[in-house]
């Protein structure tokens, strides 16, 4: 048997019907999907090349060949949820679905490729606004040393502390700025609720992608694609990174002195499941959620691997059994 290691993938050159151990971790099954690629790029270039003007073609029907590996992923999730529903249907005691709500966060979690170790938030806030019913706070703190996370917080008129809610963004190129979201977070405040609404990766004033004069040259999902596209080459996941900075966002409230710690919740939060990966985490303080989770079925209909590539995890792991 012999092996050859290249960052994270294993070319397997062992004798002839010898089984490969199937990769063990993210970077293992990442570098392996790149390393075929490659491969069977320079194995195409090489038989084109031999065949000169011949007509290679297999696929005549050009609709059938452009549908075939969305039809082949589709059909792979579905059986995948028919597995699921077998299986939740064993679940008939408070015991058997607890057990299968911590297996399946620890499998979430590992497809994640785990936490990074919390570290000082460094918060501040640079400024703040008197509004009618409400005030608002410009806030900046560190999901990890060095990535800055910008924020608003939007705090009552009454006296604290104050249940607080937290407010993911979803793909608006404005994210905290969007209407929407500041109208949310102002009628929160003038109800007796702090809300801190903050920007994902690629949204609001997170653009990692600019141009000469320093404004943004792409921005939301498709900034997502790059940046999860420059994740997946080193062996990490781009969903990692905005789940964390939810979580952050949490730990944030619960540090701040004007803020009940014991009443927290999360609005949305569809695409991050902020709330799902604190759930354990916390004990008392685990956010209530409004959590649109039935979109997942009608997703994978209309194509699985459509839209964010935040989501690709969340696709995976859903059809693996994580709800």
């Amino acid at each position: 048997m012999v092996s050859c290691r290249t960052r994270g993938a294993t070319l397997w050159m062992g004798p002839a019907g010898a089984s490969r151990p199937p990769p063990t971790s993210l970077p293992e099954r990442i570098g392996d999907l790149m390393l075929s690629y490659v491969l069977l790029t320079v194995l195409g270039s090489a038989i084109a090349a031999q065949a000169g003007t011949d007509d290679l073609k297999v696929l005549t029907d050009a609709d059938a060949a452009n549908t075939m590996m969305t039809a082949y992923l589709n059909g792979q999730a579905q059986f995948a949820f028919d597995r699921r529903a077998a299986e939740i249907e064993k679940l008939t005691t408070p015991e058997l679905i607890g057990e299968r709500q911590q297996a399946m966060r620890a499998f979430f979690i590992e497809q994640l490729g785990g936490w990074p170790e919390r570290a000082p938030l460094n918060a501040r806030i640079t400024g703040t606004l008197d509004a009618d019913g409400y005030r608002v706070e410009k806030v900046v703190f560190e999901s990890r040393p060095g990535l800055h996370v910008t924020a608003t917080m939007y705090l009552p008129l009454s006296a604290p502390p104050y249940p607080a809610v937290l407010v993911p963004c979803g793909h608006s190129r404005e994210a905290k700025a969007y209407e929407n979201y500041q109208r949310l977070s102002i009628l929160l405040a003038r109800n007796g609720l702090a809300a801190l609404c903050f920007d994902p990766i690629g949204q609001g004033e997170r653009f990692q992608t600019l141009k000469p004069d320093g404004k943004p040259g792409i921005g939301g999902t498709l900034e997502h694609t790059h940046v999860g596209t420059s994740c997946m080459l080193v062996g990490i996941n781009a969903a990692s990174y905005f789940v964390w900075d939810g979580i952050r966002a949490i730990d944030y409230l619960v540090s701040r002195p004007d803020v009940d710690a014991g009443v927290l919740g999360l609005e949305r939060g569809r695409d991050l499941v902020e709330g799902e990966a604190e759930r354990g985490r916390r004990g008392d303080r685990d956010p209530g959620g409004c959590h649109p989770l039935h979109a997942c079925r009608r997703e994978t209909a209309q194509g699985l691997f459509r839209g964010d590539v935040r989501r690709l995890v969340l696709h995976h792991a859903r059809a693996q059994g994580c709800r």
